[in-house]
């Protein structure tokens, strides 16, 4: 994906959210940042159009990054989704790694750029 784009991006983290979502756009990409689980499935239930997702893997009691990427695969089969944790002890199932990458948060906006410039 070149370094252009949509791009939901979902992290219940707002501080996180705004630096991420100001670098993404620093590098060329348009984004929807959101920090409710609960929003994102709505805005992905009705038909908004994104190149890509980029999705914290916890993001709330009820409802997880996963979550959120099955709703969108379901809506969109080929949406390349970005999974970001700042959690590395965080178990990463086959599941997970065929959705999409799964980034720590701790490798910064470039490790973030690669993984969305190889899907």
């Amino acid at each position: 994906m070149p370094d252009t784009g949509v791009i939901l991006v979902v992290d219940d983290n707002e501080d996180f959210l705004t630096v991420l979502s100001d670098a993404l756009a620093l590098l060329g990409y348009e984004t929807r940042a959101l920090s409710d689980p609960d929003e994102a499935l709505g805005v992905l239930g009705a038909g908004e159009s994104f190149d890509a997702l980029v999705l914290d893997m916890i993001l709330s009691e009820d409802v997880s990054g996963l979550d959120v990427a099955r709703k969108a695969r379901a809506e969109a089969p080929g949406l390349p989704v970005v999974f970001l944790t700042g959690d590395q002890t965080v178990a990463v199932d086959a599941e997970t790694r065929r959705l999409g990458p799964v980034i720590a948060k701790t490798d910064g906006i470039m490790a973030i750029r690669d993984a969305l410039r190889a899907i």
